[in-house]
């Protein structure tokens, strides 16, 4: 039986950053994830251990999006914004109360979705080493022609890797393989 991470290291695999606030606003617990977000500041940021948007986004507060979130519990709060940097969109969504915190605010930046490791999707899918490789090249967002050039491959050699990977996986799309990849199990193993 494959080794499974267990919960807590399970929440810091998840690929969505999660950030809980108590009743003051102030943030009790994160993610790994929401912490890297946190922490490159471009979107959102923790200032002295409350939540905020970067000066761009301030027509929004998230503190505004938290209070109607617990004012009408059970309601998502949602927006989307661009990273200045690279012009990829941020979703942030703010969940009412649970028993565990005053709101949830979950955090989805595509740049920081680290590819599930090799030896999983080794496991759960028989790839080679190669395949591993590529299709974690792939999870984050390279073409076929700049995984090759990452692995130091032809690009001939790497869609004759991304057939076998295909296969393996059942799908025939590039587009089918990155939901199914994204999807899988892979962030839960060792």
């Amino acid at each position: 039986m494959p080794p499974f991470l267990d919960v807590l290291e399970l929440i810091g695999s998840v690929p969505l950053g999660a950030v809980e606030v108590n009743a003051g606003g102030r943030i009790a617990a994160m993610n790994r994830l929401a912490a890297e977000i946190l922490e490159n500041g471009e979107v959102l940021r923790n200032r002295d251990g409350y939540l905020e948007f970067a000066e761009r986004y301030d027509s929004q507060s998230i503190e505004r999006m938290i209070q109607t979130a617990v004012a009408h519990s059970g309601r998502r709060v949602t927006v989307t914004l661009r990273r200045p940097s690279t012009g990829t969109m941020v979703s942030i969504a703010v969940n009412g109360p649970s028993d565990r915190a005053q709101a949830t605010i979950f955090v989805s930046d595509p740049t920081l979705i680290p590819p599930p490791p090799d030896g999983s999707l080794r496991l759960l899918y028989g790839f080679s080493g190669y395949e591993a490789r590529l299709a974690r090249v792939l999870i984050a967002g390279k073409t076929l022609a700049e995984a090759a050039v990452e692995l130091g491959i032809t690009t001939e050699t790497a869609r004759t890797y991304l057939k076998a990977i295909f296969r393996k996986v059942g799908v025939k799309r590039q587009c089918e393989l990155l939901v199914h990849l994204l999807t899988s199990p892979a962030y839960t193993l060792k």
